[in-house]
């Protein structure tokens, strides 16, 4: 078992200067890849959302692939619900199906929120198959 410690958010931060993906110059940056690389971080991470996403009661999880899929994953083992992750083309890449998301409610998993941008794709994709959002969830 792997033993859960406290997540500070500035051990996530670089600081610096840096040029952002859109050419935006910054002073910190986050870096995700701490959290998933520390077991203790992950669980304490997986942990937290399980817990928020419990008092939602969805139906299905609905994630981006890669670190925001690999969380939703996680949470969903923890609580049996099961998971729909998209790839950026939008297309469905997880053992579930679009039809999974009829008339369930869904819950949004990422790992961070900075623009939104990803959570509208998700939120039209799922009501576009006929679903309905009931929550999101975000690490960061």
């Amino acid at each position: 078992m792997t033993k859960s410690r406290d997540l500070n958010p500035d051990m996530f931060l670089r600081h610096g200067h840096f040029v952002g993906k859109t050419g935006d110059h910054i002073d910190a940056m986050l870096v995700k890849e701490i959290l998933f690389d520390d077991a203790g971080l992950l669980a304490t991470a997986v942990d937290g959302l399980a817990d928020l996403v419990s008092e939602r009661q969805p139906g299905l999880l609905v994630s981006q692939e890669r670190h925001g899929a690999q969380l939703a994953r996680m949470v969903g083992a923890q609580l049996n619900v099961p998971v729909l992750a998209y790839g950026k083309d939008g297309k469905v890449s997880s053992p579930h199906s679009l039809v999974d998301t009829l008339n369930k409610r869904s819950m949004i998993i990422e790992d961070n929120i900075t623009t939104g941008r990803s959570v509208r794709e998700l939120m039209s994709l799922v009501e576009k198959a006929g679903g309905s959002v009931g929550g999101i969830a975000s690490v960061f």
